[in-house]
């Protein structure tokens, strides 16, 4: 809860010129378990002169909790290490998310992973498959990718995400003396 009267001039100029996807209701209600259905994108580039040479953000989002995982990519085809760096850091968490829910061990399974069509997730016309392809069918029970002709996002959850983080990016900037591109 904010107090009220308090605002960020930097915020301020920073949300002011943002799109964001809308909502159609048309959404599927929210996973009822942690972790039934991600979402994954990918962002970039991210022409930002990174020492490392980071151009790309990966990130997979529990559509029920809200748990963000964020990868920093070098390229798009960095985007199976990173897939495989997740269900790794899946495994290490799992028995205590488990715990604490108070659900039986080996419980808590990555269900179904949702993504756009983008290459970098799958091949253009689906009559072979890439290395996230079978990433993918070996990490989750079940894959459902957007339609290429639907006005709306196939990961709306990401697409926030992307949204806010400009948005700090932004205001961070405003704050810094910068204008906001």
């Amino acid at each position: 809860v904010e107090p009220q009267g308090w605002w960020c001039p930097a915020c301020e100029v920073a949300n002011a010129h943002r799109n964001r996807f809308g909502g159609s209701g048309r959404e599927a209600p929210a996973a009822p378990l942690p972790w039934a259905r991600l979402e994954c994108d990918l962002y970039g580039p991210l022409n930002c002169g990174d020492r490392n040479g980071f151009e790309y953000l990966f990130a997979i989002i529990c559509v029920s909790t809200g748990v963000v995982f964020l990868q920093p990519l070098r390229a798009k085809s960095e985007a199976v290490e990173a897939l495989r760096a997740f269900a790794k850091w899946f495994q290490l968490h799992a028995s205590t998310m488990e715990a604490a829910l108070n659900l039986p061990l080996g419980s808590l399974l990555l269900g179904e992973y949702r993504s756009d069509r983008g290459g970098e997730f799958t091949c253009t016309w689906g009559s072979t498959k890439t290395a996230f392809d079978e990433a993918v069918q070996e990490i989750f029970l079940g894959r459902w990718l957007g339609s290429p002709d639907a006005p709306k996002s196939a990961s709306p959850h990401t697409e926030r995400l992307w949204g806010t983080l400009g948005d700090a990016a932004d205001a961070s900037e405003c704050a810094a003396g910068a204008a906001p591109e």
